[in-house]
């Protein structure tokens, strides 16, 4: 059935719902097509709503695979370290070669659940149909969260850690969904209008109280996802994405409209992180 408006996705992390700092390297502005080629197709295809619909089950439910096996796998990494069962280089080269894998196979989970065609749901790889735009912004990003890896990867050589390394772990664990979610918004529609929603309480960081303020974006308007580091909360962010499908008038007015272009809200976002720092150990008020 075409309709002039369609909510596209119901779910706890994106109804549609990421948020350290995003860089040049990582933030959505940073895909050379900001479209998935395969998504460029009629705004309202009844192909496209059947594919999205069995996509978001698939991909929620590879993404919950996902992070069991990198909690699992990371932990006994760090143990088997500990334990002096591997040495320094082979634990620097398992968890960075688990955590790398962990990111793409996070990122092809999202583009399958935003309508990208796949063959596999279950523990091998997904068979996602991605460009060349898209690998170039997983290797940024990647390599954007390969210096917080390393961080970690220290902390635990040197035996300098303050955080539990359980908690730690989870971390990363919930770092998986930012390239989950940022692969669902580049492969949006281009009509859609995308709302920033959640508890808007007291214990909602200053980011994203702003992002809620500036609400609602397109997909060029946006600047980030949850859990994707942009905000004080880190992975701990409570918030979702919910996005419904419109017109190209309606979007149009609305980027026409917009108060602040996307690097710009990137640019207020990044000096509100740094006027309210505070250590990763103190971000545990979600």
């Amino acid at each position: 059935m075409c309709m002039s408006e369609d909510i596209l996705v119901f779910d706890e992390s994106f109804d549609w719902a990421d948020g350290r700092i995003i860089e040049e390297s990582k933030h959505l502005g940073a895909h050379p097509e900001q479209a998935m080629n395969f998504l460029r197709q009629r705004r309202h295809s009844t192909e496209y709503a059947a594919r999205r619909k069995i996509g978001h089950t698939v991909g929620a439910r590879k993404l919950t695979d996902i992070s069991n096996q990198v909690g699992e796998n990371l932990l006994t990494n760090i143990q088997d370290f500990q334990a002096g069962f591997v040495e320094e280089e082979q634990f620097r080269s398992n968890v960075t070669l688990l955590m790398r894998e962990a990111w793409k196979d996070a990122f092809e989970a999202g583009a399958r659940a935003a309508g990208v065609g796949g063959k596999s749901a279950g523990r091998g790889k997904l068979k996602v149909r991605l460009t060349e735009g898209d690998y170039a912004f997983l290797r940024r990003a990647s390599a954007h969260e390969m210096r917080y890896l390393n961080g970690m990867i220290r902390a635990v050589i040197d035996d300098s850690y303050t955080m539990p390394l359980d908690r730690r772990v989870q971390m990363y664990v919930e770092s998986l969904k930012g390239f989950y979610n940022s692969a669902r918004v580049i492969g949006l529609p281009r009509d859609t209008i995308i709302h920033w929603r959640g508890p808007n309480d007291n214990r909602t960081c200053p980011g994203c109280r702003y992002l809620f303020e500036h609400s609602p974006y397109t997909k060029y308007t946006i600047p980030t996802t949850p859990k994707n580091g942009v905000c004080r909360c880190l992975t701990n962010c409570r918030d979702y994405l919910y996005c419904i499908r419109s017109t190209p008038s309606k979007t149009r007015v609305l980027e026409s409209n917009a108060t602040y272009t996307r690097e710009e809200h990137l640019e207020n976002l990044r000096r509100l992180f740094k006027s309210n720092r505070r250590t990763i150990k103190e971000c545990d008020h979600v």
